[in-house]
């Protein structure tokens, strides 16, 4: 078996010696009376006398002298015998029992760099830095489903983006301060200024509020219907319309992927709109219903057929840019899907 030896490294630790600072002191005062050198050396030696020069050689020399009560050395396994360890075990229980006698120098055992003197505690260290490694490979791979599952749903993503995107257009009016609520009432239809003053009371801005957020949500309903539709009319007359289109073939042609909905799916979504249609619509008829009731009460009088087309041109004024995003979304469907089918 070959054996490498290394060197014995020595470290020895030296004390930090910044001189004589009394002498240090003595000369910046009189430095600051104004005295040349040779008089501040004069004074100095008048003083302190030769004394303290001895004194200095001697703590030079000891300087030069390597201290040995500090001193670790580091010996193969290989080159210590069981005589050395038996005294290095007897100075080790001595220094425990007299712990202010000096210490001797100690030999601390490092096994040599072989695959034969392998430790437990190597073979431990070794094995938990195997596991930490194969954890964090773990943890990629785990991410990496996750990524080619949003890649394959891109367009799907994207839609729902759009979605969202056009929804911020819509107004909230159950959300919004009185203040707000009059502002938009009065710049949304022509007679709305004379109609705010009419409203003085929060009763009053309240049922006004109900009113004018369920007429909103209707024409966005509205809006939503023409846009399935749309999808519906193209799918209807496209047999390969729940083909996907690639990665591939839309970078070769420079097109985009287009969300194409199945057919059941669409279908679905016009049954869940017209639905909810019909029950804005019941809904917006009771509150009407109140609405005219308590019209009656109020003071001032208000018209009631003046107040409820101020509502609905209120509701489509504010909708405007709603629409045209809906517009445009439908013309880029049409637009995208005539595209393809060139293509193909």
């Amino acid at each position: 078996m070959d054996v490498q030896y290394g060197d014995c490294a020595m470290k020895i630790k030296k004390k930090k010696c910044r001189g004589d600072r009394k002498r240090q002191r003595f000369r910046r005062q009189l430095y600051r009376q104004g005295l040349d050198s040779n008089t501040v050396k004069r004074k100095e030696e008048e003083k302190f006398g030769s004394q303290s020069s001895s004194m200095r050689e001697e703590s030079r020399r000891t300087d030069k002298q390597p201290v040995i009560e500090n001193i670790e050395v580091y010996i193969p396994l290989n080159r210590i015998t069981l005589s050395e360890l038996k005294m290095n075990d007897e100075d080790n229980a001595s220094e425990n029992s007299n712990p202010f006698a000096m210490k001797r120098k100690r030999f601390i055992l490092t096994p040599t760099p072989t695959t034969e003197s392998r430790s437990i505690l190597d073979k431990s260290c070794s094995s938990s830095i195997g596991l930490q490694h194969n954890s964090k490979k773990s943890k990629i791979t785990r991410t990496l489903p996750t990524a080619a599952a949003s890649n394959i749903s891109s367009p799907i993503n994207e839609n729902e983006k759009n979605m969202n995107d056009i929804e911020q257009y819509k107004p909230h009016y159950l959300k919004v301060s009185d203040r707000i609520f009059k502002q938009l009432f009065a710049n949304g239809s022509d007679n709305g200024s004379q109609l705010v003053k009419c409203l003085n009371t929060p009763e009053k801005i309240q049922c006004i509020r109900e009113v004018t957020e369920i007429t909103n949500n209707f024409h966005f309903k509205d809006f939503q219907e023409k846009l399935w539709q749309t999808y519906a009319t193209i799918s209807s007359t496209d047999n390969k319309w729940e083909s996907k289109i690639t990665k591939k073939f839309a970078r070769e042609h420079n097109t985009c992927r287009m969300y194409r909905p199945k057919k059941s799916f669409v279908q679905q979504r016009q049954i869940i709109i017209v639905k909810q249609k019909q029950q804005l619509q019941i809904k917006l008829q009771e509150n009407l219903s109140q609405l005219l009731n308590q019209i009656v009460t109020w003071q001032p009088s208000i018209d009631a057929t003046l107040l409820s087309d101020a509502i609905d041109t209120c509701v489509r004024h504010n909708l405007r840019r709603l629409k045209e995003e809906y517009l445009f979304k439908m013309d880029m469907i049409k637009l995208n899907w005539a595209d393809q089918n060139l293509i193909r």
